[in-house]
């Protein structure tokens, strides 16, 4: 399970004391502004020393804190507006108001698929808005509501990225780092780790399999066969880089990868147009 980073400001159950609402702590900021650079390497090498240990700046503290508070004022269905987000969370940081409001926005998007937008810039009320949703041509795991599929492309990303087969610690390592604690129970994941290795393997979006000869026993992930026939490795590599605002052919290994499984399913495609899965890996979006 992820090792707790020493030397953290104050914890998010402490930042959150001010306002009615659930505990759960959070880590780290999302995968793009001023950390980009830093967020990146984490697909590089999830399990550094520097992945496990880092410790979080107050703005990333609160940008944590202040997702949780959106996750909840999002449930409401109500306009949130800045001052709101200032008197609960922010507080003496409202000189980085901005700056804590986009990195928590990024972290809704990279992680639960949602985005905060501004309706009203003269009162700055915002509303949160499902950036999921379906899009003709594009897969989608009906079964899933939005959060849980933003939770399934992460893990399905990182799977892909890392050769096709992950260790369990890792993956909870790098969820961690995003601000998702497998150890605490989620507002709207529920008991995360149970989610992960028992409800996404039974419904086969998963294979959660023990690496052998390991003792005590280690556990793998790899993509299970609803993930293969729901999606695919383009469009699982157009969401990663639609996060890092970067091209697909950006990751040359897995580009080459998911082109070659496009050419494959087209081989085994008697019916001419039947799907648009792979299509044009550069054109249109990730999926959402």
């Amino acid at each position: 399970l992820p090792k707790r980073p020493r030397g953290r400001g104050p914890s998010t159950s402490r930042i959150l004391s001010g306002w009615e609402g659930p505990s759960t702590s959070w880590a780290l900021s999302a995968w793009e502004g001023p950390s980009t650079s830093r967020a990146l390497g984490l697909w590089e090498n999830p399990g550094s020393p520097q992945f496990e240990t880092q410790p979080l700046s107050p703005l990333d503290e609160r940008a944590n804190a202040l997702v949780q508070f959106l996750l909840v004022k999002y449930q409401a269905k109500v306009p949130i507006k800045r001052s709101e987000m200032v008197k609960f969370i922010i507080r003496e940081y409202k000189d980085e108001c901005l700056d804590i409001i986009n990195r928590a926005n990024n972290k809704l998007e990279c992680v639960f698929g949602y985005q905060l937008k501004e309706i009203d810039p003269k009162n700055h009320s915002y509303i949160i808005i499902n950036k999921l949703g379906h899009h003709k041509g594009e897969p989608v795991a009906s079964n899933l509501d939005t959060p849980k599929l933003g939770l399934l492309m992460v893990v399905l990303s990182l799977i892909f990225m890392k050769g096709n087969c992950v260790r369990e610690d890792l993956i909870f390592n790098f969820l961690y780092r995003l601000g998702l604690d497998v150890q605490e129970t989620h507002t709207l994941f529920g008991n995360t780790k149970k989610l992960i290795t028992e409800v996404f393997v039974r419904q086969k979006y998963l294979e959660y399999r023990r690496i052998p000869y390991t003792e005590p026993a280690e556990y793998e992930f790899l993509w299970g066969p609803r993930a293969f026939l729901e999606t695919s490795k383009m469009l699982v590599l157009r969401f990663l880089a639609k996060l890092h605002k970067r091209d697909p052919r950006c990751w040359p290994f897995q580009y080459i990868e998911a082109l070659a499984e496009c050419e494959s399913e087209d081989a085994d495609d008697d019916e001419p147009g039947s799907s648009d899965k792979c299509g044009d890996p550069t054109s249109g979006s990730p999926p959402r």
